[in-house]
């Protein structure tokens, strides 16, 4: 071999060594990350789904104590999320102005508080209120931590984690039934079931609170479980868009930029994600408050409880399955689309099982209900994080997809609510705790499925909307420039 080659094939040596130890270094850092933050924020996401979600464990229980209707009961649902909605933007904003770290640790204080207080109300309007206060308090958590997630991870490593992060609502779902069902079997005369089961879930949630402030860094280069080189390495890994300099460096952009704002919230690509968020919240949310409901039609309260385990623990590997696939390819809509079209198929089968009374079908098809319409979720948050360019459109527009699809929260109990037809009149003798007679919810599974159809529609909609768009603002290569010029003479 001659001496060029020699030398050639040792640069080459080298370099590849470089690459390799680079490559190393950062699946340490990112391991890191993986072990000491996102374990943390996925328990926290999942205490705050858990904190709204767990009235619906003791539906029956909150109807019988505080002789609640059916339309009432779905009031008290829907009025988490006025003050959700309300609180989102303001708490986004802020988390780019102070430590997102204090903004996580104190809303899991105060939702944790006020979940305590919950247990105490007497009256309709008192829990309102309770809920209410709950949303505004616990309104932040989701956008803030995918914003955080973004301190530390690639854009093309966030679908994964964010999907581990969501899939917490399924595995808290899991094991608030298993609470619920150990509470509701527990009876103290002076203080209700439903009561105690607010207390046991807030208390965790205050001191939560107080390890995410104490344990998160602000910041990868303030990890102090990384050394000196690892935290440089860690904080050039993530590279801010269109050249402004890395927000990594120091918790917040340098400025914020109001038209960035405006562009955001005219952009036909963010509305394609929010009306496609919207369609999968909606069963996602009504399955939330109205799954173990469901599943009190055909057996007692503390059974359909435990039903609800097996259901979560499906939903839970189907989130991190679709993320992971999605991840693979680097593509989302498609993997949207088709989760969607599962929740269609299982909302379909489940308005035909309960209209004949079909008692086995029903249970299963609410598997695939679950598993379609929480997979979607997380890949269209991730999704709009990749399709907005600037940090405050990133930052904003997450927290309009985010915010404005929990509108499902109030549309999804509204209907359910409304779609309630009693079909057999029994004695709360006959049927221990119970207040209203058992029912069907046929339409508003029918209403469900219209809303999944709905979401894979916007997903390929959208999907071509922001490949038209970014085709239309690609640059011309040399050798297109002549070609266009030509057109544009003729």
């Amino acid at each position: 071999q001659s001496t060029w080659g020699q030398l050639f094939s040792f640069k080459f040596r080298k370099s590849h060594s470089k690459l390799l130890m680079l490559e190393r270094d950062e699946s340490r850092i990112r391991g890191a990350f993986d072990r000491r933050i996102l374990p943390l924020l996925t328990c926290l996401y999942g205490m705050a789904f858990l904190s709204r979600a767990s009235i619906g464990n003791v539906h029956e229980e909150i109807l019988a104590h505080l002789h609640l209707s059916e339309k009432q009961y779905s009031m008290v649902v829907s009025a988490f999320y006025p003050g959700y909605l309300a609180m989102m933007f303001p708490l986004a904003v802020l988390a780019k102005h102070m430590s997102p770290v204090k903004v996580l640790g104190g809303m899991a204080i105060a939702w944790g508080l006020t979940l305590c207080l919950t247990g105490a109300v007497e009256t309709q309007l008192e829990f309102i209120f309770a809920r209410l206060l709950l949303g505004m308090v616990s309104a932040g958590v989701f956008p803030v931590a995918v914003y955080y997630m973004s301190f530390f991870y690639r854009a093309n490593e966030k679908g994964a984690r964010v999907a581990v992060f969501y899939s917490s609502i399924a595995g808290a779902g899991a094991f608030g039934g298993l609470i619920a069902t150990g509470i509701l079997k527990i009876k103290v005369s002076a203080f209700a079931s439903w009561r105690l089961l607010f207390v046991v879930e807030g208390v965790p949630s205050i001191l939560l609170g107080a390890a995410v402030i104490w344990l998160l860094p602000r910041t990868p280069s303030l990890a102090p479980w990384l050394s000196d080189a690892e935290r440089v390495l860690a904080v050039v890994r993530v590279k801010a868009p269109a050249g402004k300099e890395s927000e990594c460096f120091h918790g917040v952009e340098a400025h914020f930029v109001p038209w960035d704002v405006v562009h955001a919230l005219l952009s036909w690509r963010l509305w394609g994600l929010v009306l496609t968020c919207l369609c999968a919240y909606t069963p996602a949310y009504s399955l939330t408050y109205y799954l173990p409901a469901v599943l009190d039609t055909y057996v007692s309260l503390i059974d359909s409880n435990l039903l609800t385990v097996p259901v979560y623990a499906v939903t839970c590997v189907a989130i991190i399955w679709n993320a992971r696939a999605s991840d693979r390819v680097h593509e989302r809509p498609l993997h949207i689309a088709r989760a969607a079209a599962v929740g269609a198929i299982g909302f379909a089968l489940l308005t035909t099982a309960t209209a004949f009374h079909w008692e086995i079908p029903a249970y299963f098809s609410m598997f695939l209900c679950a598993a379609g319409t929480f997979a979607c979720i997380p890949l269209v948050v991730t999704w709009a994080t990749e399709s907005l360019r600037s940090i405050t459109q990133k930052s904003v527009g997450t927290a309009a997809v985010i915010g404005i699809g929990n509108l499902g929260g109030i549309i999804g109990p509204q209907v359910y609510g409304l779609a309630f037809q009693p079909t057999v009149t029994e004695s709360i003798d006959e049927k221990p705790g119970a207040h209203l007679p058992r029912g069907s919810y046929v339409y508003g599974h029918l209403a469900m499925t219209g809303f999944c159809v709905a979401a894979v529609g916007f997903a390929l909609a959208t999907r071509e909307l922001i490949a038209h768009q970014d085709k239309s603002i690609e640059p011309l290569s040399p050798k297109q420039q002549p070609k266009q010029q030509q057109q544009q003479q003729q």
